[in-house]
Formats: C-alpha cells, structure tokens, sequence
C-alpha cells in the first residue's frame, strides 16, 4: 500500500466509524481505496472483522452501541449496522473473553463472505457518492461564477480588470485538477477471423481479412465461407448465407444458415442456440442448420452432443444426446425428431481453393446430383443410378448397362433430387416430378437409355472405358469445371423448394449453364471406325413441366449453347433432359457444362433473422 505512515490507513477507518471523519480525510480515504486494491482488501476485512464483533459484543449487557451508516450511509430500507463503542471496550472485551468468547468468535467468521459483500456495497455506494458530491460541488462553484460575472456590467468590466491585475502581479493560485472522463472499456473480442474464400459480409465495414476481431455483435455473411477461432481454440466454419449472433467466447445464436463446429479437446466446451434449440458440445466435431421453416438440425461428425428443445441451455422441454453418425433436429412445434445422417450436408473444413459453387452466390446442381450441398461437399466422378437413385462412386471398371421400360424413380436419398426418368413421348407425356407432372412435349424416342447420369467422366457399356467429357475444348467434370453428363433419353428433376429451404434467407433467381454433346463422342467414333450414325441430341430444361428452354438436333459440331431460365419464388421444380434427336441415341453424350442456380438475397427474411 501507498500509505505515507503504516497506520494512517487505519486511522482514517477509526475516524470513520466514530463519524468523526473530516472532507480533507474522507478525500484521502476515498483515493487510498481507488487507487490502491491493498487498501480494499484491509478496508473489507475490517469491515468484517467489526462486524463480527459487533454480533459477539451484543451478547454483553452494558457494553455500548454505536451504529456505522458507511461512507455513503445505510441503503434506503435497510437495517442500519450496530457496532460496539470505543477501542477500549473494544480491547478488553476481546482479550478478556473466556474460551467461549474465543469460540463464538470464529464460528462468526462462517458469515465472513456475506459481510464482505456488505462491505463491497459500501465501498461501491461511496464511491457513487464522492462522485456525486464532486459533481454538485463543481456544478455550484459554475453556478456561483456565472452569478458573480453578470453582475452589473461596471461590476463586471471591475472584476476583469482586477482579474489581470491579480494574474500578472499577484501569485497564481492553485487551479483544480480537470476531471477526466475515464472512457468505457472496450467490448471483449469473442473471435477472429482465420481464413475466407469468396466471402462478404452484409456490413460493409466489416473485414474478412484473416485476424479481423469480431466482437459481441450480430453478423450476416453473405457470400462465401469464412472460419472462425474462439477461446480455447474452437474452431467454427460458417457458410453464406448465415446469420448469426455472437454472445460469448462460447456460445453463439444462429438465426438461420449453417455452421460447422470443432472444439479443441480439453476446452470447456461451446453451445449452438437456434429459434427453436440448442445445441450443446461435449467435446466434439458437429453440424448445425436452421432451415427455412425454422427447425434446427444437428448432425454429429465425432463425438457426442445434446441437443435440447427451445433457446435455454440450461431449461428445456425434450433432450436428446446424439453420437457420431447420428443426426436429429427440433422441429418448428418443438418436438425432437430423428433425422437421417447426411455427412455432406455442411462444409466441414475450408476448402484449399475455391470451387464452382459460392455459397450465398452460385449453387453447384452437379455437386447436388451427387449428394452435395450444392457447394463442393460431394465428390466428382459420381454415379447416380436411373432404376434405384443411388448415389456410388466411378470406377475404372464400371460398366453402364443399357435400360428401357422405366417410367421413373423417386430419389428421396439424395436431398435436393426430386425424381429420374427416360424419356420417351411414345406412350404419352412423360411423368418428370414425383407429384406427377408431366413432359407433355417429350419427343417419341426409341425408350433406350443408360443407366447412370454422372458428374464427372461418363462411363461406356465397355468395360473399362471411363471418358472424359469435353465442350468448346474445355474438359468439364471437375470441382471447379462441373457438369452433369446425361446419355439420350433421359433426365433429372431438382427440388427447388428444398433447395430454398436448406438455405434462408435466399432467392432461386436463375438457371444458368451451356448444353451440348460432348467431343469425345466424335473422337470415339472415329477412332473405333463404327459405322453408327453420329451422334445428335435434343437438350431440355423444364420448370414444373413446362418447358422452358429446348435445342434440337445439336450435334458436336454445334458447340456449346448457353442456358439462362428465370425462376420464380413459387417454382417448384427443374428438370434437365437429354432425348435422342430422332437417331436413336448412340454416342449421344449430353452434357449440361457448370450447370447453376444464381443466388440473390432476400431483404424481407434476412431483416426478420435479428441481424
């Protein structure tokens, strides 16, 4: 302690239990304990050890009372604290006890840190009060100055006057010391950006710069992923669109989108609260979506979570621990129900290098074929097999079957597929959706089809032979260079409305791509010196069944065409077709080349999501 004498800092303490304290002294004081956390702690511990002996003391008849109000006296409407006389009294009672004095005394100290808070009270209402009595002292010495400058203006002009003379021949008087404003702390930094891809934030003064401090704030990213680094090393992947509120170095709310969490093993932990549940880590690596109709679904990738009904971690209606490979999700009425583990339903770790598919800008429907979030999750060179909807992987040994006689498949395994078919107008209009609409303008082809759409190489019915799938010279099939290679007669249909759903906040505005067949078709065919005739195929894109773009008999020659179909909020769903060009359908090997849906933003929900 700073104290200009060892024991001035307990007589200050006995002057202000005998109400005997000066201001002068009461100043002192006042610095002592803001300045000095020696000086709080001796301060607490008096207090306590008064008040203790006021309790043991009350037991003496005949011993005198004297009460305590504090530096800033006792709290309207409670009991004021009654302490026992003079040092002397203080002095014999206490070294004069019995042994059962001695006893009662430190069975007293048992309600140590319930006087020490009292104490704590005290020292924070003086020094509410000192503030408040220096205020109302300045404010009426300017009262005072204001008075005495306008009185009179012959007064006045005598009075400055008397001013300069003062200051240039008088001695200068002491000037008070300014009080300075002491400046609020600054808001804790809950987390830092570590890496970005493609990423912005609605806010535009808000940096994706790696090391970018993110304080306790809401935030909507817009675009892209970005990764975030929590206390104790939590690290969490936030993929556009996503908006969320930072609460604390462990815990966040997510208002809608997607985030990815992996907890550092031996932190204390970290909790997901959504609109309707929360998600509690007990050490692990997890996934959390809110969706468009307001459910929270989590997927466990390592470890174990719980998963609780409604926004309170603690208090809940209905919990449920979920362990690796398993998934559930608290639905819009509360309820807790299974869900189907999907381990590419979100971006686990940040890609190297960008892909084809920009969260919150471009959704990848080749990545969607395969399984994917329609932003890289799933791997290329993916078969999705026409008669079960299953999704596997190329082989180099793969052999494409020919099919005929299927009328169509339900996908119900993979998220955003709706339905597969051949096409085939000779028997009618062809069913494209599982809700039963129709392509009432399919040409009549020969009913022959292949087995597999792919998202990368196009197997042949030759064994061994995997072929690359090249348009306008460009090889597509690739991460960053997708398309969805379709043989004659058949096509695909995507659930646009899952699509939204999985993604809040977000508006469908177009499909956009190129179409054409590819030139390996053309170099095969010269090659093995087959007299077939060469390839021409009809390109098809649907909405709801009605169509809306269509190329007829293109060939390899015809190059690329592009692709552009608005969307509408109500549209449903979108089919991509190949049928034969009335040729029958040998080497005709359709390809839909970066085949996307462009994203926008929808003002309206992403002002109702709380950021």
């Amino acid at each position: 302690m700073n104290l200009s004498e060892p024991n001035e800092l307990f007589g200050l303490l006995d002057s202000l239990c005998e109400e005997t304290l000066t201001t002068e002294r009461r100043g002192r004081l006042q610095t002592l304990l803001c300045e000095d956390p020696a000086a709080r702690r001796l301060y607490i511990e008096y207090m306590t050890f008064s008040s203790d002996l006021r309790r043991m003391l009350s037991t003496y008849p005949g011993s005198v009372a004297w009460t305590f109000d504090g530096m800033a006296g006792s709290a309207q409407g409670e009991t004021a604290h009654e302490y026992s006389g003079s040092n002397a009294i203080l002095n014999r009672d206490v070294y004069g006890a019995s042994d059962a004095v001695d006893q009662a005394f430190w069975d007293a100290c048992a309600r140590k840190e319930a006087v020490r808070a009292y104490a704590e009270r005290l020292f924070e209402r003086s020094k509410t009060d000192e503030m408040r009595r220096q205020q109302e002292s300045m404010y009426r010495e300017f009262c005072a100055r204001r008075r005495r400058l306008l009185f009179g203006a012959g007064s006045l002009v005598a009075l400055l006057i008397l001013m300069i003379c003062g200051q240039l021949l008088g001695p200068k008087s002491p000037q008070p010391e300014p009080m300075v404003a002491t400046a609020p702390a600054p808001p804790p930094v809950l987390a830092r950006v570590v890496r970005s891809l493609n990423a912005r934030w609605q806010e535009p003064m808000l940096s994706t710069e790696p090391g970018t401090a993110l304080m306790p704030s809401s935030v909507l990213l817009a675009e892209g992923l970005v990764e975030l680094a929590f206390d104790e090393g939590t690290g969490v992947v936030v993929q556009a669109p996503a908006a969320l509120h930072l609460e604390d170095a462990g815990q966040i709310f997510l208002h809608g989108g997607s985030v990815s969490v992996r907890v550092a093993k031996g932190s204390s932990g970290f909790i997901v609260r959504t609109p309707t549940g929360t998600v509690v880590d007990y050490g692990t690596e997890f996934g959390v979506v809110v969706n468009g109709y307001g459910e929270t679904e989590a997927f466990v990738y390592e470890g174990k979570i719980g998963l609780r009904s409604g926004s309170d971690p603690v208090r809940s209606l209905a919990s449920r621990i979920l362990t690796q490979g398993q998934a559930g999700a608290v639905d819009a009425s509360g309820r807790i129900v299974d869900r189907d583990f999907q381990s590419r339903q979100a971006i686990r770790e940040m890609p190297e290098t960008s892909g084809f598919g920009i969260p919150g800008k471009r959704f990848d429907l080749a990545d969607a074929l395969a399984g994917g979030n329609g932003f890289g999750t799933a791997d290329p060179n993916q078969k999705v097999d026409l008669r079960t909807a299953s999704v596997s992987g190329l082989r180099h040994n793969d052999v494409n079957p020919p099919i005929v006689g299927i009328v169509g498949t339900p996908a119900p395994a993979i998220p955003f597929v709706d339905f597969l078919f051949i096409a085939d107008g000779s028997s009618g209009p062809v069913p494209v959706s599982s809700t039963g609409q129709r392509f009432r303008e399919c040409p009549d082809t020969d009913g022959n089809a292949f087995a597999y759409i792919t998202n990368g190489n196009f197997p042949r019915h030759i064994p061994g032979e995997l072929m690359e799938q090249v348009l306008g010279g460009i090889r597509y099939g690739t991460r960053t260079k997708p398309a969805i290679c379709i043989h004659a007669n058949a096509g695909v249909t995507f659930d646009l409305q899952a699509i939204r759903d999985s993604m809040p906040g977000v508006r469908l505005a177009q499909f956009t791509g190129m179409c054409g067949i590819s030139e390996t078709a053309e170099a095969t065919l010269r090659r093995e010196g087959e007299h077939a005739t060469r390839p021409r195929a009809d390109f098809w894109v649907l909405v709801d069944g009605q169509v809306r773009f269509q190329r007829q008999k293109m060939e390899v020659l015809s190059g690329a065409t592009r692709v552009s179909v608005e969307l509408q909020d109500d549209h449903r769903f979108l089919s991509l077709i190949v049928t034969d060009g009335g040729n029958g359908n040998g080497f005709d090997w359709g390809i839909f080349a970066e085949p996307a849906l462009k994203l926008t933003l929808d003002e309206q929900v992403t002002d109702g999501l709380g950021v």
